[in-house]
């Protein structure tokens, strides 16, 4: 095949090696044998000294990432027998559940079952009806029918299911029913069709018969513009997609070319791509984009949003040289082309599919005193799908979706309730969506999604999808303002509490943000905090807060009165260490994270009597129980933040004490991305206000760097001098 064959159809400018492979030489070419470096994968991001994350090998859940995708089936080999190719690039899906596949280069269309059986074909190289000059697109309407684009010889013919030849239209040129190399084509219930004219940047939309209706684009990069269309796809309620290939994006129209939305930059994080080709829609409204430089499909919702991806280049299962087209049967199977490996690969999808089943472990004893029974487990650490790096927060909605906030990689993670990733959204920053160490995430019974995006001092609210609503809070200590939003909570209606930790208190607001009320200061009385950290709801409306700084849990009424608590320093049953999550079950029973200690705790409903010690551990707390008064130094020299062994600290508050000679320093998210989780430094001088610094000598077992305390604004900073 010469290299302008393969530009008649996919300009693929931004992916020099699909034209390194495609232009030497048909079907004595080796697409194996040509360099090819996978898509760079993210960074990785090393962990900090003090908490090196342990590798402990898991089921892995293949392929990685997405919710679907799950491998199927595949056929296909280079050649020109039947049920081989060279070079499919289209596919389609028949109402019946048939296969048709382009096989581009034999210049034909080939007819599969469902499974990959071959069935029949037609076509050979010619310019008459039923020849073929390299066809590239293929589409089945409702009725049946085939419809073919070659790119060649710039028309459309049209088949019987069984290929018998209907009619064609279409010739060379600009004009209203002429093309320059169309591309892919689709066909609307209706019964129209749609075509992408490449080289003249537009789709032009014809009647079944191949009467001109209407045409919109040009050549250019803004909306309703495009820069070599491939893929064209109509969904059920008619919109209209297309790959817009070299603006490596999708753009959305209504049926009649209306500009709806756009999405997609250059790229290979999620929702980027390089030169987009092959687009379908699903009966759901599911988007499906062949990401061929990036050798993977991805998943989008009707409006853009990403769900999902699988893939990766290679020619194993569910590897990719170059997917072309796709398309979704009705029982919501993907085929997808594989160019460059010569076959056709078939995936199952569905709301959970099944992963494949790992070894099972041996099946533990229970706990019989608590009944606890290990049952699984995801998760290692990493930047994709499915790896964690801090995960803080956790969540199950009532469909069983489970949701982490991924803290250190500025994220939400979706998964089913067996741990098979569905989605994700967020990245660092402050914009709507973005993030800056999420700690907090709650599901209300409606479905939305609430994250307490702690270091931007503000809650944000999601549909279970991910895709934004809204969001509230600033930094302050006026209603609706926030120190540090830590954790988030819903009620059964609707309420949402949020823990304002560096205000010492928890705040409530409705659905929508407004705030209603709140309770708390600082102290250690009944409804005082001294860090106050995680947050949850009973199904009687009760609120539990477990306070990290006076090591106990307190239980308030929906209006912040306060009912009971129990707790205090030690590492005996009912005693915590540091006490940060809490969640409350459906039947009461309350559990709480001693994080101090490096167990779980179960505690009934009627009183705080500890029922189970669940991941029991024998640890040696490092700080010995406090004796003596707390220490407030209130700094008052604005423009400094917090220094601890040359990492900067985000301002806010630091718990300090003081073990045997050594300072304890907890601070929380670094701008260079540390996470010293307990680094043992000495507390410095303060220079600009001496007499209001309580300075002490020790050991400094850190990196050797003095700390120095600078806080951006008049705050407390507690230092609890122990024995």
């Amino acid at each position: 095949m010469e290299l302008n064959r393969l530009n008649l159809v996919f300009p693929i400018l931004a992916v020099a090696l699909i034209l390194s492979l495609f232009g030497c030489g048909g079907a004595d070419s080796n697409p194996t044998s040509i360099p090819v470096t996978p898509q760079s994968l993210p960074p990785t991001v090393a962990p900090t000294p003090t908490q090196t994350p342990t590798r402990t090998p898991t089921p892995t859940i293949t392929p990685p990432g997405p919710s679907e995708g799950l491998f199927g089936s595949k056929w296909g080999t280079e050649g020109t027998g039947d049920g081989q190719f060279t070079e499919p690039i289209g596919v389609a899906v028949a109402p019946d559940g048939s296969v048709y596949v382009v096989d581009s280069e034999n210049n034909r269309i080939q007819k599969f079952t469902s499974e990959g059986v071959f069935v029949s074909k037609w076509g050979t190289e010619g310019s008459g009806d039923g020849e073929f000059d390299y066809p590239s697109g293929v589409t089945v309407a409702t009725d049946g029918s085939v419809y073919v684009t070659g790119s060649g010889n710039n028309r459309i013919q049209k088949f019987t299911s069984e290929g018998v030849f209907v009619s064609k239209w279409g010739t060379y040129g600009t004009a209203d029913g002429q093309f320059d190399t169309p591309a892919l084509v689709s066909v609307a219930s209706d019964g129209s069709v749609y075509v992408s004219d490449r080289e003249n940047n537009r789709i032009q939309k014809f009647t079944s018969e191949g009467v001109f209706v209407s045409k919109w684009g040009t050549e250019g990069t803004g909306d309703g513009e495009f820069q070599g269309p491939g893929g064209v796809a109509v969904a059920l309620d008619g919109s209209v997609y297309v790959a817009d290939s070299e603006n490596s994006r999708i753009q959305q129209f209504t049926s009649e070319g209306v500009f709806v939305s756009a999405w997609g930059t250059e790229g290979s994080g999620d929702g980027e791509s390089l030169s987009p080709i092959g687009v379908a829609v699903a009966s759901d409204g599911s988007v499906y984009v062949t990401d061929i430089g990036n050798n993977r499909i991805q998943k989008f919702t009707s409006e853009g949003v990403f769900v999902s991806k699988w893939g990766t280049y290679g020619s194993g299962d569910g590897e990719f040289q170059y997917p072309g087209g796709v398309a979704v049967a009705s029982d919501g199977n993907v085929y997808v082309a594989d160019i460059g490996n010569n076959r056709i690969q078939k995936f199952s999808v569905g709301p959970n599919p099944v992963a494949p089943t790992p070894t099972p472990e041996p099946t533990p004893t229970p706990d019989v005193e608590s009944g606890a029974v290990f049952v699984s487990k995801w998760g290692t650490y990493g930047t994709a799908d499915g790896e964690f790096y801090s995960p803080d927060g956790v969540a199950v909605a009532s469909d069983g979706s489970v949701y982490v906030a991924d803290a250190r990689n500025n994220r939400i993670q979706k998964f089913t309730s067996e741990g098979v990733f569905v989605s994700q959204w967020g990245m660092e920053g402050a914009g709507d969506g973005e993030f800056q160490n999420p700690r907090g995430v709650a599901v209300a019974l409606d479905g939305s999604v609430y994250v307490a995006d702690r270091n931007n001092n503000r809650i944000q609210k999601f549909t279970s999808g991910g895709v934004f609503v809204s969001q509230w809070g600033t930094e302050g200590t006026g209603d609706g303002e926030f120190s540090w939003a830590n954790d988030v909570a819903v009620a059964s209606d609707g309420s949402v509490y949020v823990v304002d930790f560096g205000n010492y208190r928890i705040q409530k607001f409705t659905p929508e943000g407004v705030f209603v009320s709140k309770w708390g200061t600082y102290g250690t009385a009944d409804g005082e905090f001294q860090n106050p950290y995680g947050v949850a709801m009973a199904s009687d409306g009760s609120v539990y807060v477990s306070d990290r700084g006076n090591d106990f849990i307190q239980k308030f009424t929906s209006e912040g009165v306060f009912v009971s608590k129990w707790g205090t320093y030690g590492t005996a049953d009912g005693q915590f260490y540091s006490p940060e999550g809490v969640a409350v079950a459906s039947d009461g029973s309350v559990y709480v994270v001693d994080s101090g200690n490096n167990r779980i705790q179960k505690f009934s409903v009627a009183t705080p009597t500890p029922i189970a010690t669940v991941v029991p551990a024998t640890p040696t707390p490092i700080v010995p129980t406090p004796t003596a008064t707390p220490v407030v130094v209130r700094p008052n020299v604005a423009g400094y933040l917090l220094k601890i062994n040359g990492s900067y600290v985000r301002p806010g508050h630091v718990s300090i004490a003081i073990d045997n000679g050594y300072i304890m320093v907890d601070p929380m998210t670094g701008k260079d991305g540390s996470y010293p989780k307990r680094t043992e430094v000495t507390l410095g001088y303060y220079p600009d206000n001496a007499t209001d610094v309580v300075s002490w000598s020790g050991v400094d077992t850190g990196e050797g760097s003095i700390a120095q305390v600078f806080l951006d604004r008049d705050r407390e900073v507690i230092a609890t001098i122990g024995p």
